[in-house]
């Protein structure tokens, strides 16, 4: 009976460290079951993106419930819209809007795995169809797996010790290379041209007589243009220093230039 209760107390002890171990995110995991299903979210109503084999080493991130947030392996499905990615070389491409939805399949309707913004760098695996391009999984896309299909190896500093490559500038070159190939061959956005820039303090043009404008821009008091604009409220920038850009009015029968407003920030 005593042997009983010392096997019993050294189980639950064991159990207990076991489950203090897991809480320690981010950890190392093993698969207990082969063809594990990682799904775009924490229940199976989810997409699967892919699945693991048995024996397999994951990262947990994060838990759910029962579920466990994981970094997704290279063959995870994950698709971006074509309109939103520009193709630099071959299958380089680099996204082109902020706040560009990644997804499970390649449907509107599809879970999203993650966001990219402007100039993200995407590798196409597949652009076999028009509307969408498959991707390798950007690095802040993740997936979902039971966890009880999971039991704790590691600790994920442990791990990485243990199993540091050999060559760490290879490494980099591998994880880096390739995105700064891409930007580098991104050309800059063309900056729009406009017929009048210039600086001054922006001034209220008063209700003497009838002016062309409602605002002037005053360089040592005396008028550079008046300014106009259906895209900024320039009351905001009143008695400020300002650099404004825009294009003349070519119907105003003004001695000043009167300018359309198109870009204006103050000047510090």
């Amino acid at each position: 009976m005593k042997n009983l209760i010392a096997f019993l107390s050294l189980f639950f002890l064991g159990m207990a460290c076991f489950a203090f171990a897991e809480e320690k995110l981010p950890f190392v995991a093993q698969v207990t079951s082969d063809n594990l299903n990682i799904r775009a979210g924490y229940n199976v109503n989810f997409e699967v993106v892919s699945k693991l084999k048995k024996d397999e080493k994951v990262t947990v991130l994060e838990k759910k419930f029962n579920w466990c947030k994981i970094e997704l392996p290279q063959d995870a499905t994950c698709f971006i819209s074509t309109k939103y990615v520009n193709r630099v070389v071959d299958k380089e491409g680099a996204v082109a809007s902020d706040h560009v939805n990644v997804r499970a399949r390649p449907d509107l309707k599809a879970s999203v795995l993650c966001q990219l913004g402007k100039n993200d760098p995407v590798i196409i695996a597949d652009d076999s169809n028009k509307d969408w391009y498959q991707i390798t999984p950007p690095k802040n896309c993740f997936g979902w797996v039971n966890g009880k299909y999971l039991q704790f190896y590691s600790s994920a500093e442990k791990y990485a010790k243990e199993n540091k490559p050999q060559s760490q500038s290879a490494a980099s070159d591998n994880s880096g290379g390739v995105f700064k190939k891409i930007l580098n061959k991104i050309a800059p956005p063309p900056q729009p041209k406009f017929e009048f820039e210039n600086t001054g303090i922006v001034k209220k043009s008063g209700f003497f007589f009838k002016q062309p404008a409602n605002h002037r821009l005053l360089q040592n008091g005396k008028i550079v243009a008046y300014l106009k604009s259906d895209k900024y409220n320039l009351d905001n920038y009143l008695n400020l220093q300002v650099n404004a850009k825009g294009n003349l009015d070519k119907e105003s029968q003004s001695k000043y230039p009167v300018v359309i407003v198109e870009d204006i920030s103050i000047i510090e």
